[in-house]
Formats: structure tokens, sequence, C-alpha cells
């Protein structure tokens, strides 16, 4: 699990936690709740999701999320994304420090996508990550996303990222 803050570039403030439970091999079950602190007097969401995600090159996931906001007497499953994933087995990139990952995004109300995001790590826990994506119903061109920073996975380490997971048109 995790304990954050996030400041956003709208001025909103919050703060929150998330939780893992794996209860065999690959197998999670997450739970998240958020509470917006500022501009307002202060509201609380949550996010769900379950799944199977290998970390490692050359395996599949499968996993179904929704992250919200959620808030409490929402529908669980509107706005929920199944994922099917394939981590890339790609040697060559090694020495650039590079890992990438392709997926099938489906949404339980919405048009399906294909996108792949792709990371470039120059220094241990250093990253840079971009992704990008194409609706697999719309005539619309790509969409990309964008996010760099410091991320510690270990017990009792911080992270510190800049995260836009905006749909940021290209060539529409």
């Amino acid at each position: 699990g995790n304990f954050y803050h996030r400041a956003k570039l709208t001025g909103a403030l919050s703060f929150g936690a998330n939780a893992s439970w794996k209860p065999y091999s690959y197998f999670f079950v997450r739970g998240g709740v958020n509470y917006n602190y500022l501009p307002g007097s202060g509201k609380f969401s949550y996010s769900w999701g379950l799944g199977y995600d290998d970390w490692h090159p050359g395996t599949f996931s499968a996993q179904l999320n929704n992250w919200g906001p959620l808030e409490p007497g929402d529908d669980l499953l509107k706005g929920a994304v199944a994922n099917f994933g394939y981590k890339f087995v790609a040697d060559f990139l090694k020495p650039y420090h590079l890992t990438g990952s392709a997926a099938l995004n489906v949404p339980l109300s919405g048009d399906p996508s294909l996108s792949t995001t792709w990371i470039w790590s120059p220094i241990e826990h250093w990253f840079v990550r971009a992704s990008l994506s194409k609706s697999l119903v719309k005539t619309s061109g790509l969409d990309w996303s964008y996010s760099f920073g410091y991320s510690g996975w270990h017990p009792f380490t911080f992270s510190l990222t800049y995260d836009n997971w905006g749909t940021n048109p290209i060539f529409d």
C-alpha cells in the first residue's frame, strides 16, 4: 500500500491511500480512498481494481479497474475499464534503459482503444513515461499522456512524480 499527497495544477489538493491484497502470485485486489480538501469543504472518493498483473517482460495482464473518482452511492461499474496487456521482451532495448508494453482497453461503457506505453529509466528509480492510444471506433487521431519523476517502490520510500493522464490529442 501507499499514502500520498497530490497537488494539481488547478490548485486542487488531496491526500489518500491505496492498498492491495495479493491472494495468489500476481493476482490482486486493490482499493483506494482520496480526500479532496481544497478548494471547497472536502470530499471523499474511492477507486478499486482486480485482476492479474505479472510485471516481468514477456508476460500478460488482465485487469478490471475503476480509477474513479467514485463517490458513495455511485455505480461501481460506471467508468470501469477492462485492460488486457502485454509487456515486451526487448533485450536490445536494455542498453538504452527502455521498456515497453501494449494494451487493449475496453471501457464497460465506451469505446475500446489500443495503447502502447514506453518507459525510459536512465538512473534507477528515475523515469520518463509516454503513452499513445488510438480509439478502435472513432476516426480521430492519436491521444498521448506522459509522466516523469522519481518512484521508489520499496517499503518506506517516497515518490515524486509529475503526471499528465489527460486526453492530449495528436493529429485530431
